[in-house]
């Protein structure tokens, strides 16, 4: 296999490095990796078309981090409605969610010059939500159709 793949590991309960998965596809999280100076697609892109790659960055950005805003929104609602196990208390997801935000954060997808993508997501999930796709079962939370989200 040639080019870009993520290359997932675990480590064993003795610490041993465990191979989980190779995945040849640029996931959503590449845009870490651009946040921080590594351009992955871009490279990519010159490779595949038979051009020299640009070199990897000898440096790049450190401690950058990225928001995931429906994820946070989902873990604020369930820790408020108590929706999955462990239930962490509301006031320390806030207090957590204040921290991040106290600066403000690179929001996955988000971009001032494309604004469509991120409003899409929002308003999917506001449907979702306004249809009763999440509700409680037996103190897991579940999507409509029986599937466990």
């Amino acid at each position: 296999m040639e080019g870009y793949s993520e290359v997932e590991f675990r480590r064993a309960g003795d610490g041993r490095p465990l191979l989980m998965e190779v995945n040849p596809r640029f996931s959503q999280s590449v845009e870490l990796a651009i946040r921080s100076g590594v351009d992955f697609p871009h490279m990519q892109l010159a490779w595949m078309l038979g051009e020299r790659p640009p070199p990897a960055p000898a440096r790049y950005r450190e401690g950058v981090r990225l928001s995931w805003l429906g994820g946070e929104l989902w873990g604020l609602a369930s820790a408020a409605f108590r929706l999955h196990d462990p239930q962490p208390a509301l006031v320390e997801v806030l207090g957590s969610l204040a921290r991040d935000y106290r600066r403000p954060p690179n929001v996955d997808g988000a971009a001032w010059d494309d604004p469509l993508p991120i409003l899409r997501a929002t308003a999917a999930m506001s449907r979702e939500a306004a249809q009763g796709a999440y509700t409680r079962f037996g103190g897991r939370a579940q999507r409509s159709g029986g599937r466990a989200r």
